[in-house]
């Protein structure tokens, strides 16, 4: 089919959501890291037959799932983690406050956070919004697709950040371009998000940006690493 009709746990159709195998092999890859039998039942039971939506059409160890049960306070975001692309997610309070928590660790009241992962509204743009909250630091945000690589690097001179959130794809794009080690001169620290990054990243950055600045790999919750 060319889609997939999305329906909230009353029933209130919400919107239709492209979906194909390509997207959702691609956009789990990065945190789903589970068995092939376990990953192909949440591929087809959470995004093929939507069947989370139907009162007790999945069960969890014999026990029927009903979402409308649920007391949680969550929210829906329509969003996926680090793109503007349509994936309709639950996300519950504790959910969001965990990741808010674990993203301003490290961060300083004088710090100013680019989060270049996505927009406000996409979850990581809510959690480092929330985290910049948090640390009582400033929070800026650029959509690179509608502003461009220039401006980007013009935002990130200007308001003099100290905290890029990028991924590895964007970093390589500022190092080829002029001007780049004017615009990286106050980032204290790196945090790649969204793809993998190479070691190759590392090296190509390193000489555009302060010394003793650091990198925090927070591709995928398993495979975080600090350099």
């Amino acid at each position: 089919e060319d889609g997939i009709r999305d329906r909230d746990v009353t029933g209130v159709q919400t919107c239709a959501l492209p979906i194909s195998a390509f997207d959702l092999l691609y956009w789990n890859a990065d945190s789903t890291n589970l068995p092939g039998p376990m990953y192909a039942w949440y591929l087809r039971n959470t995004y093929l037959e939507n069947r989370l939506c139907v009162p007790g059409a999945v069960q969890n160890c014999g026990v029927p799932v009903d979402l409308g049960r649920a007391t949680m306070p969550a929210f829906i975001l329509a969003t996926s983690g680090s793109t503007g692309q349509p994936k309709l997610v639950v996300r519950s309070q504790r959910d969001l406050a965990y990741y808010s928590a674990m993203r301003a660790v490290g961060l300083r009241e004088d710090d100013r956070v680019m989060a270049s992962l996505g927009p406000p509204g996409s979850f990581s743009g809510v959690i480092y919004l929330l985290a910049a909250a948090f640390a009582g630091c400033a929070a800026h945000f650029c959509d690179i697709r509608r502003e461009g690589a220039r401006r980007y690097m013009e935002r990130l001179e200007v308001e003099r950040i100290t905290i890029l959130r990028c991924g590895a794809s964007l970093l390589r794009t500022i190092a080829a371009l002029p001007g780049a080690r004017a615009a990286l001169s106050s980032v204290r620290v790196v945090r790649f998000g969204g793809e993998p990054t190479l070691a190759a990243d590392v090296a190509l950055a390193r000489p555009l940006l302060p010394a003793g600045c650091q990198f925090d790999n927070n591709y995928g919750e398993i495979g975080r690493a600090h350099v």
